[in-house]
C-alpha cells in the first residue's frame, strides 16, 4: 500500500514538472464583449448562476434549467456577444486578461470541496468516472468517505486537477495592474457585492441555480482530522488564505 502511494505521488510530481504551465483540464472563461469583461468559470463556485446571468444580460428571456446551461454555446445563444473560451495554460489565460475587466468569484474552499465530494458520491458529475488522472493516480472513482476523498485530492498537483477541485487561486492574477479593472468577489454575499460593482451592476443579478449554491455550511468540515486538513492546506494554500482559514487552524504544515 505504501509503495503504491509513493508511486502515485512520484508520477504526479514528474507530470507536474513536465507540464508546469499546462492544465490537463483547461481553464474556462466567459467573455462579455460589450463590457470587455472576463469571468473565469470556477466549478462548484456558483458557475452555473454566473453563466446564466451573463447570457440573460444579452437575452433577457433566457431561462434554461441547471443541467442544460453548461451544454449551451453562449456565442450561439447571444449571437456572438458572449464567448466561452478555453485555455490550456495559465500563462495564456493571464495574457488574455491583460487590459480587460476581470471579475473572479470564489467560494469557501471547504464548502466547495465537500460539494464536489457529494457530487462524486451520488454520481452527479461523470468527470470522476473517466478522468484518468483522478482514477489512475488517486482512485477517486472509488466509493469512499470524505476524509479519504480529501486525502486523495490533496495528492494531485493543481495543473492535473479536474475543474471541480482545481484550486481557485489558479485564476487569480498575481499582477492585477495589467488588467483594466480587477475584482475578487466571494460567493457568500455575492448578490450584494454584485449590485455595487461598477461593471457587474449593469448585468442581471445572479439567481440561485441549485439549492446549496450559496451555503457555506455544506457540512463535512468537522469530519476532517488535522492530517487531512494539513494536506489540503498545501494544495489550497491561497484559497484558504482568502478566507482566513490558515490562521483559524494554525496554518499549513510545511
Amino acid at each position: 500500500m505504501i509503495a503504491k502511494k509513493v508511486r502515485r505521488q512520484l508520477l504526479d510530481s514528474v507530470l507536474a514538472r513536465v507540464f508546469a504551465d499546462y492544465h490537463l483540464d483547461p481553464l474556462e472563461v466567459f467573455y462579455h464583449k460589450d463590457n470587455d469583461l472576463v469571468l473565469p468559470i470556477i466549478s462548484k463556485s456558483g458557475c452555473t448562476s454566473l453563466k446564466d446571468s451573463f447570457i440573460r444580460s444579452v437575452v433577457p428571456g433566457f431561462d434554461k434549467p441547471f443541467d442544460l446551461i453548461h451544454k449551451i454555446d453562449p456565442k450561439v445563444e447571444t449571437n456572438g456577444a458572449i464567448e466561452r473560451l478555453f485555455f490550456d495554460t495559465v500563462s495564456g489565460y493571464k495574457r488574455f486578461c491583460e487590459g480587460k475587466n476581470v471579475r473572479i468569484v470564489v467560494r469557501h474552499p471547504e464548502a466547495r470541496l465537500f460539494s464536489a465530494f457529494t457530487d462524486h458520491v451520488v454520481g452527479k458529475n461523470p468527470v470522476y468516472k473517466w478522468n484518468i488522472v483522478e482514477r489512475t493516480l488517486c482512485g477517486i472513482c472509488e466509493q469512499t468517505d470524505y476524509p479519504s476523498f480529501t486525502s486523495r485530492v490533496s495528492r494531485i498537483s493543481p495543473n492535473l486537477c479536474d475543474r471541480h477541485f482545481k484550486p481557485q487561486s489558479v485564476f487569480l492574477m498575481s499582477n492585477p495592474e495589467v488588467t483594466r479593472t480587477y475584482g475578487v468577489l466571494k460567493l457568500e454575499g455575492l448578490v450584494d457585492s454584485w449590485k455595487i460593482d461598477p461593471i457587474l451592476a449593469s448585468l442581471p443579478s445572479p439567481r440561485i441555480m441549485n439549492k446549496n449554491a450559496y451555503d457555506v455550511n455544506d457540512g463535512g468540515y468537522e469530519l476532517l482530522g488535522e492530517s487531512e486538513w494539513s494536506e489540503l492546506a498545501k494544495l489550497y494554500l491561497e484559497d484558504f488564505s482568502l478566507y482566513g482559514l490558515l490562521s483559524e487552524r494554525g496554518g499549513a504544515q510545511q
